[in-house]
């Protein structure tokens, strides 16, 4: 199975469709598949040499024997169209109650949103035990990267926002 059919099952657009715009899309099925000690990712590019420059520079033991064992195993078990359609419902709730506590949410395919402008949330969640990635190291001062969380930590965050925004006034 392609991992562009794997990304397009699991979040719902082909990383194709980034790569025909001349991006570079870097994946991990590591964090798919919740499984840290395979070390398994892919890269979809616009064009076949820069995949074939990356896999030059690859270290030759970078996916272990395990992992390639496992890999086929774990593809064909995956209810990748589940998946898709729980992570959509889900990112939706997400922009949904960021919206509505008046955030700044930019959202794509992705597993996770960006909340533009987010001044000190990040700090103000963690005081609340919800840790939220800051993007100034990406370029993007100011602005925080939430994951789509499980359902059963939606209420968390919710619970961790509403206080946040009643301690600011």
């Amino acid at each position: 199975m392609a991992a562009g059919f794997l990304l397009d099952a699991a979040f719902g657009e082909p990383p194709a469709g980034d790569a025909d715009r001349g991006a570079v899309v870097v994946g991990s099925l590591t964090k798919l598949f919740a499984c840290p000690g395979l070390r398994l990712g892919y890269v979809v590019a616009p064009e076949p040499r820069f995949v074939e420059r990356l896999a030059a520079r690859q270290a030759r033991w970078s996916v272990g024997s395990l992992a390639v064992a496992a890999l086929p195993a774990l593809l064909s078990a995956a209810p990748l169209e589940h998946w898709a359609a729980e992570l959509r419902a889900l990112r939706d709730e997400l922009v949904a109650l960021l919206g509505g506590c008046g955030l700044q949410v930019i959202a794509e395919s992705a597993p996770w949103v960006l909340v533009s402008r987010a001044g000190s949330l990040r700090d103000e969640l963690a005081r609340r035990g919800v840790l939220v990635r800051d993007c100034s190291s990406f370029g993007l001062a100011g602005t925080v990267r939430i994951a789509v969380p499980a359902r059963a930590e939606l209420g968390c965050l919710e619970a961790a926002l509403r206080l946040t925004l009643a301690d600011r006034g």
